[in-house]
């Protein structure tokens, strides 16, 4: 059995002074988000990943952006389904990501036409389910339109007892 481990660089520099507010990508969750398990990933962590990297210093959000596109750029179709849901939520909640990814947008046009062999177990499903999340991740990546743009006419609808006073 051979294992691959996926190296990536440490961003923590403990002598560097951080900004207020910034805080370090936890790879840990990544990796988790992305294994080759044949699990789903739990959508709390995609609230965590996407929570890590919008409070990240800006600096850091291109190692995350190629992280995941070697992720999908790998031979494993879980973690090429895992990696482009995980580049789908980043790219909607965090525009930074966003254009750090279409920099490597063509690991993901290429993802959108996996295929390969059936399996016995689970046939084409794998394959189908991975050009899925790419198409999916491509509309996300390429239609400039991001969380906070699609729901901001939500905010001036919301209000609450301390800041409205009635006709």
């Amino acid at each position: 059995l051979v294992v691959a481990l996926r190296v990536v660089p440490s961003l923590a520099h403990p002598g560097r002074a951080r900004l207020p507010g910034m805080a370090d990508i936890d790879w840990r969750r990544l990796h988790d988000a992305t294994s080759a398990a044949n699990q789903p990933t739990p959508g709390y962590l995609l609230h965590d990943i996407v929570k890590d990297v919008s409070h990240a210093h800006p600096r850091e959000i291109p190692s995350v952006a190629t992280y995941l596109a070697d992720c999908v750029e790998g031979d494993h179709a879980h973690v090429k389904f895992k990696a482009l849901l995980v580049i789908k939520a980043l790219a909607f909640h965090v525009p930074p990501f966003c254009a750090c990814m279409r920099e490597r947008i063509a690991a993901v046009e290429e993802a959108s036409m996996y295929s390969g062999m059936p399996s016995a177990m689970f046939g084409d499903e794998p394959y189908r389910l991975v050009r899925e999340a790419a198409i999916g991740a491509l509309e996300i990546l390429t239609a400039g339109e991001h969380y906070h743009q699609r729901y901001r006419h939500m905010s001036s609808r919301i209000v609450g007892f301390g800041n409205y006073l009635p006709d």
